[in-house]
C-alpha cells in the first residue's frame, strides 16, 4: 500500500523592509508614521532589511526580539518604551492580518506602568504675579 504524505503549504512572505514599507504606507497620519518608523527602522537595522518575515517565527525569535528591545530601549522612560512597543505591536498586528506572521514575536514584552502626572498648572493670579516680577526673565 502507498504512503500518504501531507503537502505543506508554504506561505509567501516578504522581506522585513517590504513589510515595513507596506505597513507604513497605510498609516495616514504623517506624525504617527514618523513615530512608527523610528521603531520599525531600528527593527530592520537589527534583524536585516532583506530577511524574510519568518525570521520572527518561533520561541528563539521571540527571545531575540525581547533581548533586542530591552537592549535598545530598556533604560528609556516608560512613555518611550510604551510608544515603541505600541508601534511594533501595530505593525505586527498588521503583518499577522496579511498572514506574513503566524505568531507574535513581541509576546515576551510588556508595557510599563506610567506614573501619573501630579504637577498642577498655575492659576491666573500666579501667572500674573510671576510676569509682574522685576529682574526675572520671561523664560523663568
Amino acid at each position: 500500500m502507498g504512503v500518504v504524505r501531507k503537502i505543506g503549504v508554504e506561505r509567501s512572505v516578504p522581506a522585513l523592509k517590504d513589510a515595513t514599507e507596506g505597513f507604513l504606507a497605510g498609516v495616514a497620519n504623517p506624525k504617527m508614521a514618523r513615530a512608527y518608523a523610528t521603531a520599525l527602522c531600528a527593527l530592520t537595522e537589527r534583524f536585516g532589511s532583506y530577511e524574510p518575515m519568518t525570521v520572527f517565527e518561533g520561541e528563539v525569535a521571540a527571545d531575540r526580539v525581547a533581548a533586542w528591545f530591552i537592549e535598545r530601549w530598556g533604560s528609556a522612560s516608560a512613555a518611550t518604551v510604551n510608544a515603541r512597543l505600541n508601534a511594533l505591536s501595530s505593525a505586527v498586528g498588521w503583518w499577522r492580518d496579511q498572514d506574513w506572521l503566524a505568531e507574535d514575536p513581541l509576546r515576551r514584552l510588556k508595557r510599563r506602568p506610567v506614573e501619573a502626572d501630579r504637577a498642577r498648572s498655575l492659576d491666573r493670579g500666579e501667572v500674573a504675579e510671576l510676569l509682574g516680577r522685576e529682574g526675572i526673565a520671561l523664560r523663568e
